[in-house]
């Protein structure tokens, strides 16, 4: 019976009888102005924290629910610098490999739509574990789930570790994708055990997302999979494979990439542009370094890697890649920008693209 903006007001320290996952599910009252905002009072740092196998939080189908982990007004280290503070911990504890923390879930065809989960510290199991931090698809939670019209829900200076993947989002098909999704200002960084070790942030059948000022690095891996920073569409590539589920309109700037770094023999991406089949995506200003790997048999690193499709434009401006470093017992090659496809429009302007990595026996490119 929402009849205005309504907010639990989180005033105790830790919640540890709650029954997970605490599921908020779609209220016919919701709206732009009779919203839920749950968040901890004043002078309260709250810990949520329990064991599911499937999450801690799910919004079932639920809409104008905002998860805001901030009661103070204090500096992080982010550029651009957000001034909220991060007092909410979310912690899933469970050991299986298909849970997520916060997952938002499509309800058969009843999407959940403009939610928020901003300033909270999400944290799960071990990074061997817990599948994602923040997820957005259908009613399974995997690395295929497919959401349906899960629009306008935003992810936003949350501060993520101990999870396989860091945040994920994918709409139902080509043809019917999640639109408005934001990912701002995010902090994965982590050193390992405690790091996010797979993948930063994968998207996949999304429009108009825009991906922004995340802190992204100490995505280590020793063997497979392949490893990303961020993903529009691709979770598995090579050099002759490298389709996915096409991101459209995307605006992925101003994100700092670090160490991506993967040792076994597979590939280590910073930035991957699946091949898509209209709009225009924009890779611009984004700061990466520290992107390795030894591959072998086709699987290599690349700071931007493109898979462009005829019918869409990239955009590639501004940006500075750095690939440095030595691995040892690779014999493929290393690229700073690296763009195929069949007859991609790419659009490469004003970038300082570097390469010196002694990448084993292969050979390492600025540009290929």
């Amino acid at each position: 019976c929402l009849t205005g903006p309504v907010t639990f007001s989180l005033i105790d320290a830790t919640y540890p009888s709650e029954i997970f996952p605490i599921t908020i599910n779609q209220n016919a009252d919701t709206s732009a102005i009779n919203t839920l905002t749950i968040k901890p009072a004043i002078g309260v740092s709250p810990t949520i924290s329990g064991s599911n196998a499937s999450s801690i939080f799910l919004l079932n189908g639920a809409d104008y629910v905002t998860i805001d982990g901030s009661n103070g007004a204090t500096a992080n280290a982010i550029c651009p610098l957000s001034t909220a503070s991060r007092d909410l911990t979310v912690t899933n504890t469970n050991t299986g490999t298909l849970s997520a923390v916060i997952w938002l879930a499509t309800n058969v065809a009843n999407g959940a739509t403009n939610n928020k989960v901003i300033n909270t510290n999400v944290v799960g199991n071990s990074n061997t574990t817990t599948l994602v931090a923040l997820g957005s698809g259908s009613s399974t939670i995997s690395m295929s789930s497919l959401g349906t019209l899960n629009n306008n829900n935003s992810f936003v200076n949350n501060a993520i570790s101990k999870t396989q993947f860091g945040i994920y989002s994918q709409g139902a098909s080509a043809g019917s994708k999640n639109s408005g999704t934001i990912i701002n200002q995010n902090v994965m960084n982590t050193v390992a055990p405690n790091n996010v070790a797979k993948g930063a942030i994968v998207v996949g059948f999304e429009n108009n997302i825009a991906i922004v000022a995340n802190n992204i690095s100490e995505i280590v891996q020793t063997s497979s999979p392949d490893i990303f920073g961020i993903s529009l569409g691709v979770q598995g590539i090579s050099t002759t494979t490298f389709t996915g589920n096409e991101v459209t309109n995307a605006t992925v700037t101003k994100n700092t990439i670090g160490n991506i770094r993967n040792t076994g023999t597979f590939s280590a991406i910073g930035i991957c542009v699946a091949p898509a089949t209209s709009g225009t995506n924009t890779i611009t200003n984004n700061m990466i370094s520290g992107v390795s790997a030894n591959g072998t048999s086709g699987d290599f690193s690349s700071g931007i890697f493109v898979g462009g499709g005829a019918g869409s434009t990239t955009q590639i401006y501004h940006n500075t890649v750095t690939m440095i470093g030595t691995q040892t017992g690779g014999s493929d090659k290393s690229y700073a920008l690296a763009i195929a496809g069949s007859d991609p429009i790419v659009d490469v302007r004003n970038n300082i693209l570097i390469n010196t990595q002694n990448n084993g026996s292969g050979n390492n490119y600025a540009v290929a």
